[in-house]
C-alpha cells in the first residue's frame, strides 16, 4: 500500500492525476490534458513518417494491380 501510494504521489507530482480529498476519503482523476499532449508529441513523431509508408503501399499497389491487368488477355481470362 506504502508503495502505490508513492506512485500516485509521483503521478499527482507530475499533474498526471489530481486528487479530491472527501472527507476520510480521497479520490484521484486522471488529468487527461497532459495525457494527451504527451500521446500527441510521442504519436507526432511517428504519423508523418506511416503516413508516407501507406501512401507508398497504396501505389506500389495500384502499380502491380495495373501491371497485372495489362498481362490478362481481353475477356479477362489469363491464358
Amino acid at each position: 500500500r506504502i508503495a502505490i501510494m508513492k506512485h500516485l504521489a509521483v503521478l499527482e507530482a507530475a499533474n498526471l492525476i489530481v486528487s479530491q480529498k472527501d472527507g476520510r476519503t480521497r479520490r484521484l482523476f486522471f488529468n487527461a490534458a497532459p495525457i494527451r499532449m504527451i500521446y500527441d508529441r510521442w504519436t507526432d513523431d511517428y504519423s508523418g513518417y506511416w503516413a508516407g509508408e501507406l501512401t507508398r503501399l497504396k501505389y506500389l499497389a495500384e502499380a502491380r494491380a495495373g501491371t497485372e491487368k495489362r498481362k490478362s488477355k481481353p475477356g479477362g481470362i489469363d491464358g
